[in-house]
């Protein structure tokens, strides 16, 4: 179900949860794989423009002053983290239903 801003634009989407019997202990071992993981990095400040809590970023970013798309820097040991998070089962099947969520409103006529 698409939320929508007075503008007309989807702003969020209530995307629901698969059907499958599995998915608690999928999210309660995502949420165990998170807090293990947060004593193996070294983060800095908690309180930033999204709010008062920690993150760790991956990938290729472009904006906040880059002037090209380039890679986020981490230490080995942080890097190290996030790539076993990134590719733990539990990250794979929250991020593959994210994914599969969308696309449908691309056929739907929606802006």
């Amino acid at each position: 179900m698409p939320i929508y801003d007075l503008a007309g634009r989807i702003v969020a989407l209530f995307a629901g949860r698969p059907d499958d019997h599995n998915w608690p202990r999928l999210q309660a071992q995502a949420a165990k794989e998170l807090e293990e993981a947060r004593h193996r990095t070294h983060q800095t400040d908690a309180t930033h423009r999204r709010g008062d809590f920690s993150t760790l970023r991956c990938g290729v970013s472009h904006g906040g002053g880059r002037t090209r798309p380039m890679n986020f820097c981490n230490s080995k040991q942080t890097a190290n983290v996030l790539n076993e998070l990134n590719n733990s089962e539990p990250f794979v099947r929250l991020a593959g239903f994210g994914s599969c969520a969308y696309p449908p409103l691309c056929g739907w006529g929606f802006n």
